[in-house]
């Protein structure tokens, strides 16, 4: 699930203060819930919620797809790549047209 990967990584890298954003406003309303999730899913959304508690200051945030293009052209660029890679500068050469047509939204 890319909610735990987002976690795991934020942590591994040493980020202390997290906002954790995603378009599953399924998933986004079993994380704020302080409810067992009684989906198959369940034990990764416990799993998730023990994990933010080493963060200093964490939320999770709706944001409609819209508001999500890079995400998820990043989403379905992992979908074809066989391999598990992490971009930290660099935006990766096949989604820079919606990176920048993301940034150019802000102004």
């Amino acid at each position: 699930m890319a909610a735990r990967k987002a976690v795991e990584l934020a942590l591994e890298i040493g980020i202390s203060n997290v906002i954790f954003e995603g378009d599953s406003d399924i998933i986004y309303r079993e994380l704020i819930s302080t409810d067992p999730s009684l989906a198959l899913h369940g034990h990764v959304i416990q799993d998730i919620r023990c994990l933010v508690s080493s963060f200093v200051s964490f939320s999770f945030t709706h944001v409609r797809r819209q508001g999500n293009n890079v995400a998820h052209a990043l989403a379905r660029w992992a979908i074809n790549s066989s391999n598990s890679t992490v971009w930290m500068e660099d935006v990766p050469p096949d989604i820079q047209y919606v990176v920048q047509a993301d940034l150019a939204s802000i102004d």
